[in-house]
């Protein structure tokens, strides 16, 4: 499958990074995080309200890579894995996805202990799903903005909300818009 050569790539790019420059090793964060994420599909016709949407949540958690700050603003990058449930639907089946987003960190401000930080950059996410025998692929493109509050340089809060850039999913009619938006909420502990 597709989804499993993605994850790979990156996963070799984010340790080749991490150990090919000393200094990089050295000064490179890895954070270990968890929480809730909530997605919908909104669909409808472009240019106006959603007619029909599909809310899903569930569990979201990974890995990230902090690069440290050039003055204000850093870089992060992470891989998640994101399950989606139905909310209301009698289906109970979850489908899970590979999120990879690019973030800049830019620091907003430090408050007693706690570093606040702004993030935004693009997303890609991937899913593989077998039904009947056969095997559906969806990607999405997406833009995440959020914030991070960092507490004493160690336990980490992350809030981010992400827009769809591309429509997805089959249901969608060719003059429709199908896109997703995102909400999720991580906690994170820095392991150096």
């Amino acid at each position: 499958m597709r989804i499993d050569n993605r994850v790979r790539i990156v996963a070799a790019l984010m340790a080749m990074g991490c150990g090919s420059a000393p200094a990089f090793a050295q000064n490179a964060g890895l954070v270990v995080k968890g929480g809730i994420a909530q997605a919908s599909l909104q669909v409808g016709p472009k240019g106006t309200a959603a007619s029909h949407t599909d809310n899903q949540t569930g569990f979201s958690g990974g890995i990230a890579v902090t690069l440290p700050p050039y003055k204000q603003v850093g870089f992060q990058t992470e891989v998640l894995l994101n399950e989606r449930r139905p909310v209301f639907s009698a289906d109970s089946g979850s489908v899970a996805f590979v999120v990879v987003p690019f973030l800049l960190r830019a620091r907003l401000a430090d408050v007693g202990r706690t570093r606040i930080s702004l993030l935004l950059g693009p997303e890609v996410a991937a899913s593989a799903t077998r039904s009947h025998g056969f095997v559906q692929e969806f990607d999405d493109y997406g833009m995440d903005v959020g914030v991070d509050f960092e507490v004493q340089r160690r336990a980490m809060i992350d809030v981010r909300y992400t827009r769809g850039l591309v429509n997805i999913g089959p249901g969608a009619d060719p003059t429709d818009s199908a896109k997703s938006l995102g909400l999720t909420v991580m906690i994170g502990w820095r392991l150096r």
